[in-house]
């Protein structure tokens, strides 16, 4: 996880498993699973095309000769292309697996985890997290940001269950960009989305109140996917900022996640090192986030989340892997349910999106692109050492910088209440 210095909604407590396809059942057939294969790097498209063709042949002959033919179409399903990073995933038999692990140009095979959105619980109303972001002391709901830095032609790629981009309060902000779950519509089905969406730039509740807020639907009506899912959904986000030369006025938000899982570890890295800014949360589960993919991704800015009081929330994952706190729990954000419906949440996923709007404002006030010189700056502004029970994590809260003469105070100077 990386630190300052360098540069999901779950409805229960859902441990990450597996996700096993049925064996076959013909005579010799041999387990099947869903897999990803990670290339080593450096393949050209050549080469990889050339990969591609050798496992699909070995996996139509395995399955021919083990009596699986008919009952085992898939293969190869879904390549995946981020900067330097390549990968794919398929549905193969144990054979076709082992053969592909021996492969010289394979880096990695891991099974396909089931992953979900983080989130708790619908809690009273208590409209403090844009407050908190904006001043150094607890208790304020004003928020001071400047006029001029509020994400206009920037753009929060939500990595999430969609977007009700209909909202009146996304003012047409919100668009579809791509959808890698299949059998539903494009549209939020769930909510977690779009209250992640409002925080990071509607215009009552967001950060970056002028952003356009990017749908990318990898989690299906009950928060649930993959690590397939979200890595196609990663992969087209890459190329749409790319194609559309915004990789420096872009930011990626997941506020999602699961067991450890290294293509996601991967797949991060290769979006840093393209320029591309990573803000992820850091898990509900109250525990290690090392533990936990994306948040324990090296080139991530992790975040886990504090109550209104600057404590840590209880059920805030933490340790070295947890790079800042944010406002998580009761935040007042944008629902789903009609064009201008509210939604009282709670979780880490609430935390990440105040730090991927504050990414947006500081790349406009301070004119930045570069994922090191965001987190500087971010290093650089964050409250120090007023977080409680941090249990190993980094002692630091996002703070925009803003300067409010009325309640603005030196924090070197202020005593915690508590102590």
């Amino acid at each position: 996880m990386v630190d300052l210095k360098k540069l999901g909604i779950y409805l229960a407590a859902l441990i990450p498993v597996v996700a096993a396809l049925p064996a076959g059942t013909g005579s010799g057939s041999s387990p099947v699973d869903h897999y990803i294969v990670t290339m080593k790097r450096g393949m050209s498209d050549t080469e990889m095309a050339t990969h591609i063709s050798y496992a699909k042949d070995i996996h139509s002959r395995s399955v021919s000769r083990r009596g699986l033919s008919g009952l085992v179409e898939d293969g190869v399903r879904k390549e995946f292309h981020i900067n330097e990073h390549r990968s794919y995933s398929g549905i193969f038999d144990t054979e076709t697996i082992n053969a592909l692990r021996d492969h010289n140009s394979v880096a990695s095979v891991d099974p396909v985890l089931d992953m979900h959105i983080w989130d708790t619980t619908k809690q009273l109303y208590a409209p403090w997290g844009l407050g908190s972001i904006s001043h150094q002391i607890s208790g304020t709901t004003n928020y001071v940001y400047e006029e001029d830095a509020q994400g206009d032609g920037y753009y929060a790629y939500v990595v999430d269950t969609g977007i009700r981009a209909s909202h009146v309060d996304f003012g047409g902000r919100a668009v579809f960009g791509f959808s890698s779950v299949a059998n539903e519509t494009h549209d939020d089905l769930h909510g977690h989305g779009t209250h992640v969406a409002g925080t990071i730039g509607s215009a009552t509740f967001g950060v970056a109140k002028k952003s356009t807020l990017v749908a990318v639907k990898v989690c299906n009506a009950d928060g649930k996917t993959n690590t397939e899912l979200i890595m196609a959904g990663l992969a087209w986000a890459y190329a749409d900022m790319k194609n559309n030369t915004r990789i420096g006025k872009s930011v990626i938000n997941m506020s999602l996640g699961g067991g450890r899982q290294p293509v996601l570890t991967e797949a991060v890295q290769a979006l840093y090192k393209e320029g591309v800014t990573v803000v992820v949360a850091a898990g509900n589960e109250g525990s290690d986030a090392a533990n936990y993919s994306p948040a324990n991704a090296a080139d991530a800015i992790t975040v886990g989340a504090v109550d209104s009081t600057y404590t840590r929330a209880a059920f805030s994952n933490y340790g070295k892997n947890v790079d800042i706190f944010a406002p998580g729990e009761s935040i007042m954000s944008l629902g789903f349910e009609s064009d201008t419906a509210t939604s009282v949440k709670s979780g880490t996923s609430m935390a990440s999106p105040h730090v991927a709007g504050l990414v947006l404002y500081l790349k406009e006030l301070h004119k930045i692109e570069k994922p090191d010189e965001v987190l500087a700056r971010l290093e650089s502004l964050a409250v120090k050492g007023i977080v409680e029970d941090t249990n190993g994590s980094a002692n630091v809260l996002a703070f925009n910088g803003a300067v409010d003469g009325d309640t603005q105070l030196d924090i070197s100077n202020i005593m915690r209440d508590a102590k």
